[in-house]
């Protein structure tokens, strides 16, 4: 990880920055977690031995499959929990976190620049996340988490938009591919498709994500990551407590395990992206990331009983598709800009400061 500087993710990096592919020695017991304050966390020792390469790969899927527990657990905090509630613990805990891990390091960062991209940046952070968690609890795991990961593509139109950045042809023919994949995920009525309360908020997850990443990337010109997570963080604790002030319902047992399981698994998977990106392009990283979606499935047809018709298959596997051909027509470069943020930087950046590393955009 960079020594000056860092970056936050579904996922983010600043203006001109690359994943760095410098790695640390294997340690006879295998991986864990250093930062550059001297803070130390076991939080991986697994696969010692293994080349960097191999390493990184099999860090990345761990992280993808740590992001697919965190939405089954989401799913599991019992009926009684509304989604919006499920939001406020999830933001609160990792805003917890976060701040006991800047004191910890005695990172604190400096003031921030642009406070109204902050506000933004949090703004369209937090609807993401509340309409992510009401998908999931209503159009079921599978269709929430492959609607969200649509976000490298309308980032891709965001981008067009905000950044004067035209899309290629290639990219174009990606953005294609998904809107017909997307609709073969959908339910059909005769020729018309059907769309639920959910699905149309899983997608629209996916749209404000887009937004999120676009505006992420012109903050990180300014301002920390750190006050970027803690915006986003912030702001969907605020947002998530006027929707679920009269019907708030006090977690009680397993509901406290699950929530604290999605907060940790959401924490730990981060980690090991970061870890994998000092092994991995971000390219290579980007598209190995969408296993979340797949992983998801799977742990929904598992433990939730979720069926998917060969139409849905066929149809989220060219949504997946196009986001792979998006990641691999871009430059590696590019994709960091789009796709990955750290967590590790206490400063601005600078033009002499590269950002390296990420983090989840609901992290």
């Amino acid at each position: 990880m960079n020594e000056s500087s860092g970056d936050c993710g579904p996922c983010l990096m600043a203006d001109g920055a690359m994943a760095s592919n410098s790695v640390e020695p294997v340690s006879p017991r295998g991986i864990s977690l250093h930062f550059r304050s001297g803070f130390h966390l076991p939080a991986l020792t697994l696969f010692s031995g293994m080349n960097a390469a191999t390493r990184g790969r099999l860090l990345m899927i761990a992280s993808a499959a740590g992001f697919a527990l965190m939405g089954l657990f989401v799913k599991l905090v019992p009926a009684t929990i509304s989604s919006h509630e499920k939001v406020f613990f999830r933001s609160l805990l990792g805003l917890m976190a976060l701040v006991a891990w800047i004191a910890a390091r005695k990172a604190w960062p400096s003031r921030p620049v642009n406070v109204r991209g902050l506000v933004w940046r949090g703004a369209f952070g937090a609807a993401a996340l509340l309409l992510f968690f009401y998908a999931i609890d209503t159009a079921g795991l599978t269709k929430a988490m492959l609607y969200s990961y649509t976000y490298p593509l309308f980032a891709v139109v965001f981008a067009w938009f905000d950044l004067g950045e035209r899309p290629g042809r290639a990219t174009m023919a990606a953005l294609a591919v998904a809107v017909l994949g997307t609709l073969l995920t959908l339910n059909m009525q005769g020729m018309q498709p059907q769309m639920s309360a959910g699905e149309i908020a899983g997608l629209a997850s996916g749209v404000l994500s887009g937004a999120a990443v676009t505006s992420i990337r012109k903050l990180r010109r300014t301002e920390s990551s750190t006050w970027i997570v803690i915006a986003f963080l912030a702001a969907s604790v605020l947002a998530s407590v006027p929707f679920m002030w009269s019907r708030f319902v006090m977690p009680q047992g397993i509901a406290w395990l699950l929530l604290g399981g999605a907060a940790l698994t959401a924490m730990v998977s981060q980690m090991a992206m970061t870890e994998a990106y000092k092994a991995l392009s971000a390219v290579e990283g980007s598209v190995m990331s969408l296993a979340t979606v797949p992983l998801s499935a799977a742990l929904a047809v598992v433990f939730l009983g979720e069926m998917m018709s060969v139409r849905f298959l066929l149809g989220g596997a060219l949504v997946l598709g196009a986001c792979a051909l998006l990641c691999l027509t871009m430059s590696d470069a590019d994709v960091a800009q789009t796709v990955t943020v750290d967590l590790t930087d206490r400063n601005r950046p600078t033009p002499s400061e590269p950002d390296h590393g990420h983090l989840d955009v609901a992290a």
